[in-house]
C-alpha cells in the first residue's frame, strides 16, 4: 500500500525466518527475487494441501475473504461453517451468502484467487510474472493433494495416479447422483472392499445396491486397506458415524 520495498522486504525476511526456517536456511544467501518466489511457493503448496484437506472432509469454510487466509497454511476464523449433509458443490454455509461466492465446490477457486492476491502483494519484490506459472499450476497440484487425502479417508492405499484419480472421479459422480450422506458414505466404506459386509447394515444399503454403484465397487477393489485393522473397532460396529453437520 505505501509502495515501501524496503519494508516490504524486511516483513518478508521476517516471515520466513519464523515460519518457513527451511527456506530460511537454504536461502540465507538468495536474491531477494528468489527468495520471495520460493517462499510464495511453499505458501501456495501448504494452502492447496490445508483446502484438499477441506474438500475430502466436506468441509465449508464459510467466509473465505482474504483476511481469513494464513501464510502458514492453517484453517481459521470460518464464520458460519458447515459439513456437508451430502455432496452439493452449490452448498453454501454463510447466510449472507447468497450468491454462493463461497459455496463448497467453489473453495478451490476462491483459494487460488487470494493467493493470486498475496502474489499482487509482492510486485516491488520480484516482478509479477515470476508467480503466473506457479499460480497457473493450481489445479494440477490441488489434484496430487486432493488425491492422498481421499484415499486417507477410504483408509485406502494409493496405486497409481490414474487408478487413483479414477476412483476419486467415478467416486464423485455417484455421490452427485445419489446423494447419499456425505460422512455415512466414507463412513461404510473406510477399508474399501474389506466394508462390503459392514455396508449391506447401513442406513444407505439400498443406494449400493443400484447399478449406479458398481463402477464406485470396481474402483474400490483396485486398492488394498491401508489400516484393516481399524474395522474391528468398536466405532465401525455402529451403522451411522460421529457426524459434525448442523442442521
Amino acid at each position: 500500500h505505501h509502495q515501501d520495498s524496503a519494508r516490504l522486504e524486511k516483513l518478508l525476511r521476517f516471515s520466513i525466518e519464523h515460519y518457513y526456517p527451511e527456506l530460511h536456511r537454504s536461502h540465507a544467501t538468495a536474491s531477494l527475487v528468489d527468495l520471495a518466489t520460493a517462499w510464495l511457493r511453499a505458501v501456495s503448496q501448504r494452502t492447496v494441501e490445508m483446502c484438499a484437506q477441506w474438500m475430502a472432509a466436506g468441509f465449508v469454510h464459510g467466509v473465505l475473504n482474504t483476511d481469513n487466509m494464513s501464510i502458514t497454511g492453517e484453517s481459521f476464523d470460518y464464520g458460519p461453517w458447515r459439513f456437508l449433509p451430502h455432496y452439493d458443490p452449490g452448498f453454501t454455509a454463510a447466510y449472507f451468502d447468497g450468491g454462493g461466492l463461497y459455496a463448497f465446490g467453489r473453495q478451490p477457486d476462491a483459494v487460488m484467487w487470494n493467493l493470486a492476491r498475496l502474489a499482487e502483494c509482492l510486485r516491488l519484490a520480484t516482478p509479477e510474472r515470476r508467480f503466473e506459472a506457479l499460480l497457473e499450476r493450481f489445479p494440477e497440484r490441488f489434484r496430487a493433494a486432493f488425491r492422498p487425502r481421499l484415499l486417507a479417508r477410504l483408509g485406502l492405499r494409493p496405486v497409481d495416479e490414474a487408478t487413483d484419480q479414477r476412483l476419486v472421479d467415478v467416486l464423485f459422480r455417484f455421490l452427485d447422483a445419489s446423494r447419499v450422506g456425505f460422512a455415512q458414505f466414507f463412513f461404510d466404506w473406510y477399508g474399501g472392499e474389506a466394508s462390503r459386509a459392514r455396508a449391506k447394515e447401513s442406513p444407505a444399503r439400498a443406494v449400493y445396491e443400484t447399478e449406479r454403484f458398481a463402477p464406485v465397487l470396481r474402483e474400490l477393489s483396485l486398492h488394498e486397506p491401508a489400516h484393516e485393522e481399524k474395522l474391528s473397532l468398536d466405532y465401525f460396529r455402529r451403522t451411522r458415524p460421529c457426524d459434525m453437520r448442523i442442521d
